[in-house]
């Protein structure tokens, strides 16, 4: 066992200990003051240290007397299928648990204490502890419970993000193979330097097939890339501007989501025009969130009917959502001074700001 494994079980040790000695010690108190004050009141000489003492003797008693009462509530606990025969055990156990509490408390403290007294009070305790032991028992099982169905709706939600993910892979191979096809009937030389930006290219995007989250600036280096190989296809057609500011090149984004979205801007606003297209990324940070704008200077959605529907914008619209929930927004919309706009808000945060353990999952 490590020395760091025996210093937690230590640590959980000791708090556990302090927890039941100063549940009892309070219950102990409590009880001794209120025994003060009711012997004060009929002219008792017995001071309040004393009344003290006795409630702890009496309230640690039980505390250890608990402990039995635990094991057994473990062993048969009072549930839906066996409660009657639960019920009928603790309660011969409460019953007898009386005159041996009685006699341990006078051998405790001495054969004047023995008294007999009717089982009431002994048995309310015995219940009142198996009582909380249930209450605890329960709320740790839904507890548990909880998690258990957290972590699998987790899991759920990963394997549809890892699904998406490896939905764009063939679909961005296949557009930029057709690019290269395309382009190998015109310029062999540009077709085979496109070939090896294009291997380059999918070299990185398997590195991080497995991560759902980047850095900001992994993405942009590697829509960089992408915009390279789609420059040696357009030519001078095609331009392109990344307004990033450096304080937010930190920040996580989704892997894999800048690309499509460029991606789509050129296959609708620039490749169905003669004109030069223009590309604007813009990122900014906005109080928590991380605000991505993709704008293109083609013709509109109103034009090209549902085009901007196809796979790009519904992966990643699906992926959002899988990732955030309700702490994202997504936008399309025509451009007020042309073109489309693709908009989309996410909760700001950097890998140092991620919860431990969640690291280990991300690139």
């Amino acid at each position: 066992m490590s020395g760091r494994g025996l210093k937690a079980i230590l640590r959980e040790f000791l708090i556990k200990w302090f927890l039941w000695l100063g549940v009892w010690s309070s219950m102990g108190l409590s009880f001794g003051y209120q025994s003060y004050v009711h012997a004060s009141k009929v002219g008792s000489p017995v001071g309040l240290m004393k009344h003290l003492m006795w409630g702890l003797e009496d309230w640690y008693l039980w505390g250890a007397f608990s402990l039995p009462i635990i094991e057994l509530a473990r062993r048969l606990p009072i549930e839906r299928e066996n409660w009657r025969k639960a019920v009928g055990i603790h309660l011969l156990v409460s019953l007898a648990a009386a005159p041996v509490y009685q006699v341990l408390r006078s051998a405790i403290c001495g054969m004047e204490h023995l008294t007999i007294r009717q089982p009431l009070p002994y048995l309310l305790v015995y219940w009142m502890i198996l009582a909380i032991w249930h209450a605890w028992h329960w709320h740790r099982e839904l507890y548990e419970k909880e998690v258990r169905e957290a972590d699998m709706e987790r899991r759920m939600v990963e394997a549809q993000l890892m699904a998406l993910q490896m939905q764009l892979n063939p679909h961005f191979l296949f557009n930029t193979l057709n690019a290269i096809s395309s382009l190998m009937r015109r310029d062999v030389e540009a077709a085979d330097k496109m070939m090896v930006k294009l291997s380059e290219l999918l070299r990185e995007a398997l590195d991080h097939s497995k991560a759902q989250e980047s850095s900001l600036e992994t993405e942009l280096d590697f829509l960089q890339r992408y915009v390279d190989i789609e420059k040696m296809r357009f030519g001078d057609r095609l331009e392109y501007e990344a307004d990033v500011p450096d304080e937010v090149r930190k920040a996580r984004v989704p892997s894999l989501i800048l690309q499509p979205l460029v991606e789509n801007a050129i296959r609708h606003g620039v490749e169905p025009n003669a004109r030069s297209g223009r590309i604007r990324l813009s990122v900014e940070r906005q109080n928590g969130s991380l605000c991505l704008q993709v704008r293109d200077n083609g013709n509109g959605i109103k034009e090209r009917g549902n085009g901007r529907q196809g796979i790009g914008i519904t992966n990643t619209r699906s992926r959002l959502q899988g990732l955030y929930g309700n702490r994202h927004r997504f936008d399309i919309r025509n451009h007020p001074e042309g073109g489309t706009e693709v908009a989309f808000e996410i909760p700001y945060h950097t890998r140092d700001m991620l919860p431990k353990g969640t690291v280990d999952q991300l690139s």
